[in-house]
């Protein structure tokens, strides 16, 4: 058949052989060429993206807008397979896979709740343009929430903002809520700070004191509790002890007054003075070689 064509087909009706060749050899080519990366991307580990979304709440509800990007602004993935949304109480997990080109994306969305949920009240549908409508009934009503999730540091979701059109429709009930509820009027929370930032405001923080009690301290007059106390009786007693006259004359002459009264007889004041006498004769009597008559 191919000698046919080139025998007759071909040479009668001037065709360049050669060139159709070439083009058939290219158009395998191609068709080779995709293949072997269909064979790739099968193999190939899918690239995981964190959807963007804006989010705001009502006293009863929180209204999520996510969008199949990892920016609001840029283009969403519109070609969506096998997209999964399951709310529970404290948790909202969304996966989907998104066929961009030769690649595969997978999208996955988890929020760990600030607060609980109603799921049967809670519903979400699918919008133009790769984006996917979230709404979910507050458990608690009404209840505004400081946050809306609370993700450990390596679940947390990608980029965030407020969804300012929702967010001014409930803004004057939000905040009369929460003043409520506030000790003083700078008294924020997070929620308030994260408002803040997107509307491009700027929220001094408040520095926390720690309460330090205080105590007042009276002074305490005491002079009526003192009481003039009679020590007399207890003077003589200490004075009339055994031993304490003896004790106070050795004091008075200088001697030990370690040693036992009650070997000792005690003298009368005529044998004390006939001592003392004899005492001063032998001393005498020492110092000069003769005794005085004092």
């Amino acid at each position: 058949m191919a000698e046919f064509l080139i025998e007759q087909y071909y040479a009668k009706n001037d065709i360049d052989t050669l060139d159709v060749i070439n083009k058939q050899i290219s158009i395998l080519k191609k068709k080779q060429s995709k293949l072997y990366k269909d064979l790739a991307r099968e193999d190939r580990e899918a690239l995981v993206i964190k959807p963007a979304f804006k989010w705001a709440q009502s006293l009863d509800n929180i209204f999520i807008e996510t969008k199949f990007s990892h920016r609001l602004d840029a283009p969403a993935c519109i070609d969506i397979l096998d997209q999964k949304i399951k709310i529970t109480e404290k948790h909202l997990n969304l996966t989907a896979k998104c066929r961009r080109g030769d690649d595969t994306l997978h999208f996955k969305l988890f929020l760990n709740f600030y607060d609980n949920v109603n799921v049967s009240a809670s519903s979400w549908e699918k919008q133009s343009m790769g984006r996917i409508y979230i709404h979910l009934k507050k458990k608690i009503l009404p209840n505004r929430w400081a946050k809306l999730y609370m993700n450990d540091e390596e679940d947390k979701p990608g980029r965030v903002q407020l969804w300012k059109e929702m967010h001014e429709k409930y803004e004057k009930s939000l905040e009369n809520y929460a003043k409520q509820f506030r000790e003083e009027e700078d008294d924020y929370d997070d929620f308030d700070y994260f408002v803040a930032r997107e509307e491009g405001r700027h929220i001094e923080p408040k520095l926390k004191h720690s309460k330090v009690e205080t105590h007042q301290f009276e002074t305490v007059d005491v002079k009526d509790q003192i009481k003039s106390v009679d020590i007399t009786d207890q003077v003589g007693d200490y004075f009339n002890r055994p031993g304490a006259k003896e004790a106070m004359m050795n004091a008075a002459m200088g001697r030990r007054d370690d040693y036992n009264y009650d070997e000792y007889e005690e003298w009368d004041e005529e044998e004390y003075e006939e001592y003392e006498h004899s005492e001063r004769n032998d001393y005498y009597e020492e110092e000069d070689g003769h005794t005085d008559d004092l």
